[in-house]
């Protein structure tokens, strides 16, 4: 029951914008540097491979590849224009601490929405949570990877694809 009580707590943090400094960020920032590393965007042949978005967890928005886009709020998070279906939730100082995908692209950590829970059992391992989602039904697989937070939301039931991904940092 305590576990269900944080989550619901975490998830209505960062619902709720809890981030102090989202006035000092602009309805539009263009982001920084590109970065060099595996969270640019990556071709292979023809085809683009979507950024490696949990590794964003702890960085700044402004520190964001190039190719993202700009930065705009919505939602009580932070979008970028070239990422679809992916929000940003910030603590202090856009140090990015929760991430929402709903980007069917987006591998996170061997998984990506769409897939049933049984898949992604299969790839992560057992969760640590499996169980009715008390706030909006469905089904909830909830893992604990270092210091990161992953819920697994499945639309109706545990047979159902999932729908969202929310990664909230513990740091």
């Amino acid at each position: 029951m305590l576990k269900k009580i944080v989550l619901i707590l975490l998830i209505t943090l960062i619902m709720s914008g809890c981030s102090s400094n989202q006035a000092a960020i602009n309805d539009s920032i263009t982001p920084g540097e590109e970065s060099q590393n595996a969270d640019s965007l990556v071709e292979q042949g023809d085809k683009e491979e979507p950024p490696i978005v949990p590794e964003w967890m702890g960085k700044t928005l402004e520190s964001a590849p190039t190719e993202w886009g700009e930065i705009k709020i919505e939602n009580n998070g932070f979008v970028f224009s070239n990422l679809k279906d992916v929000i940003f939730y910030t603590s202090v100082d856009t140090i990015i601490s929760g991430i929402e995908i709903k980007n069917k692209e987006i591998d996170v950590y061997g998984s990506k929405v769409g897939q049933t829970p049984a898949e992604v059992k299969a790839v992560i391992g057992e969760p640590r949570f499996n169980g009715k989602n008390e706030e909006g039904g469905g089904c909830i697989l909830e893992f604990e990877l270092g210091d990161t937070l992953i819920a697994f939301y499945s639309s109706s039931d545990e047979n159902s694809p999932v729908s969202n991904i929310l990664l909230i940092s513990h740091k």
